[in-house]
């Protein structure tokens, strides 16, 4: 099922296939990778929806350090045509043309938006890019290694600290639940 209409007009999945602009629709950045071995565009971003219901991302974008936020919208990336399944996963792959920017692998945020309007934000590392050398770091995810992932644990917690929210997996899991093993 998508997820159905708000009473109060501000949106919601309207029509048979909805169209994904609906604000109360919560989805997290649950996993990304920044420092693959093999080749930089293997890159990855995963997605998760922790609802009953499909989410219909058009309408929504993904950017970094080089969207509209900070940026100059060169990173700014439409996520038109595509569909998170209920309680579900969505692997970007940057190698598939799902972004067109570099996750920076000592720090870099990344920023999920429908319609405009944050959803989630995700900073990791401790070394900004220049045009956020003001940021704040004090609670950003700790940045992944070679090979190795950034993702919540427990899968899908979302505190607003990052730093408490995530840790780094050795054995990264796109697509699926992050394990997370003491």
């Amino acid at each position: 099922p998508l997820c159905p209409e708000v009473e109060n007009g501000n949106g919601g999945n309207e029509g048979e296939n909805g169209n994904g602009n609906g604000l109360e629709e919560k989805v997290l950045i649950n996993e990304f990778m920044a420092k693959p071995t093999n080749n930089p565009t293997d890159e990855w971003i995963e997605l998760y929806n922790p609802s009953e219901y499909e989410i219909n991302l058009n309408g929504w974008t993904i950017e970094d350090n080089t969207g509209i936020d900070y940026g100059s919208g060169a990173g700014l990336t439409p996520l038109d045509g595509l569909i998170i399944p209920a309680e579900g996963y969505l692997l970007l792959m940057r190698n598939q043309s799902h972004f067109s920017f570099i996750l920076n692998d000592n720090g870099d945020i990344i920023i999920l938006k429908n319609q405009g309007i944050i959803v989630d934000v995700v900073a990791y590392g401790t070394s900004m890019p220049s045009n956020m050398s003001a940021f704040n770091t004090t609670n950003n995810a700790l940045k992944p290694g070679t090979n190795e992932s950034a993702g919540r644990c427990p899968n899908g917690i979302d505190t607003g600290n990052n730093k408490n929210d995530f840790i780094v997996f050795t054995t990264p899991s796109p697509g699926e639940k992050n394990i997370c093993v003491n």
